[in-house]
């Protein structure tokens, strides 16, 4: 009779190395869809995590990051929950930006016309 539409959300939680995730996942009139999250009853061994870090590490802000997940995975992970995981990492960030560079970087450019 009707096609087969968007029908709101389930909570589900995942348990990641930062303790355990709420996220909201999306359900379909016909029950049919299912997002790749990982597989049911597997705890997130760090893939996640590893994500939302690699995605902060090369720049992106906390609501960046929501929005990528939301439009990759089709899961809405809060913005706290971001933050709590990359305050995970945020020491090792700040020594990373604050350390003392050398005088001299050596540099070879390499360019080639046919």
């Amino acid at each position: 009779m009707f096609p087969n539409s968007r029908n709101g959300s389930f909570p589900q939680t995942v348990a990641t190395s930062v303790g355990d995730v709420e996220l909201s996942i999306p359900r379909d009139r016909d029950g049919t869809f299912t997002p790749d999250v990982g597989p049911e009853g597997v705890q997130a061994g760090g893939g996640l995590d590893d994500m939302i870090v690699s995605l902060y590490a090369g720049g992106m802000t906390v609501r960046d990051i929501e929005h990528h997940l939301v439009s990759t995975i089709g899961t809405e992970i809060s913005r706290e929950t971001i933050s709590k995981i990359t305050d995970e990492v945020l020491d090792e960030v700040l020594a990373w930006q604050q350390r003392p560079l050398d005088a001299f970087y050596p540099v070879i450019y390499l360019d080639a016309l046919r």
